[in-house]
């Protein structure tokens, strides 16, 4: 019986010493957990601190920032301009404006205006920027409408159209001489009822003072003379007939006695009398030609003829008919 209780003591004993292991165990591991534990918690609030340490590294606080960014400075207040700097400014403005456009109108003009009349060489008959009509074939009869040929080469044909209701010759030739710019001769056609005015009915609608058997000595085909326009330096404008002669026997005697008409009562054209500052006819060998000539003002107007191979040439310019015998076109067979 001693012998049974003392092995039940014995296995007790074996027992606790079990269980003491186990809580020592179960007390190590939460004893290990709760180390962990603390280990873990300190390391997060070391990582927090180092973080917010680091954000008020880099980014500075509203306070500092404010601090750090000066206040701006006021600046002065600008001066008003005077009246007489706004006035001025304004003078200055204009004044280049308008200097801009005369330099371009200058320029404009003297490109293409100047050089252009300049330049633009003589030629026989109209341009055909001028006159676009085309010549009709041997089998067709030709137009009224068609300008005849110009004996004399000019720049430019212009066609003047008179007619019952108002419009002369005479307004017809103030128009014609507003619109002429180049330097040069040029071609006045004169129609009446589109019909083309000869030699003998120009006359009688210039109403020019001239002998009455005149006509009688030449040609009224509208082929065989020219009215001609004369453009010179300064705007000054001078009339020229040239006019071809079928009988030559006459014309000498009709001449003589124009010069005496003239001579004693004036040149007459439009039904107006101008005197000639001069009392008498002279005459200028000019080339080979015989130019007779009434002075009738200084400003190279007058009463000038001469007679070039069967052609006759009358102007109211000593300059124009010099320019026709100069040109030597005149010599027509």
């Amino acid at each position: 019986m001693d012998q049974k209780l003392t092995f039940l003591k014995r296995e007790d004993i074996r027992t606790m010493a079990k269980d003491l292991a186990r809580l020592q165990e179960e007390e190590a591991a939460k004893e290990r957990e709760r180390i962990n534990k603390l280990k873990t918690e300190e390391k997060t609030e070391k990582y927090t601190e180092e973080k917010k340490r680091l954000i008020n590294t880099f980014i500075p606080k509203n306070d500092e920032i404010r601090k750090e960014i000066p206040e701006p400075i006021p600046l002065p207040p600008k001066a008003k301009p005077s009246i007489f700097q706004k006035v001025f400014v304004r003078a200055i403005i204009v004044l280049s404006s308008l200097g801009i456009l005369f330099l371009i109108g200058f320029g404009y003009w003297r490109l293409f205006v100047k050089n252009r009349a300049d330049r633009e060489p003589l030629l026989p008959g109209p341009s055909p920027s001028t006159i676009s009509t085309p010549l009709p074939s041997p089998e067709e009869s030709i137009s009224p409408l068609v300008p005849p040929t110009p004996i004399f080469p000019v720049r430019e044909i212009k066609i003047i159209n008179i007619n019952s209701s108002g419009e002369t010759l005479e307004t017809g030739l103030d128009k014609i001489s507003a619109d002429i710019i180049g330097l040069g001769f040029y071609e006045l056609v004169v129609r009446e009822n589109e019909i083309t005015l000869n030699f003998p009915e120009l006359l009688e609608k210039l109403v020019i003072s001239h002998p009455e058997n005149l006509f009688d000595a030449v040609s009224e085909s509208v082929d065989d003379f020219d009215f001609l326009l004369y453009q010179k330096d300064g705007n000054i404008k001078r009339h020229a007939l040239v006019g071809k002669i079928k009988d030559d026997g006459k014309m000498d005697e009709i001449l003589a006695s124009w010069e005496t008409l003239i001579s004693e009562e004036g040149l007459s054209v439009f039904n107006k009398k101008i005197v000639a500052i001069s009392s008498g006819f002279k005459t200028l060998n000019y080339k080979g030609s015989q130019i007779r000539f009434l002075t009738i003002s200084k400003a190279d107007l007058g009463a000038c003829y001469t007679v070039i191979n069967n052609y006759l040439v009358f102007a109211t310019s000593l300059e124009a008919i010099k320019k026709i015998v100069d040109s030597n076109i005149m010599n027509i067979e």
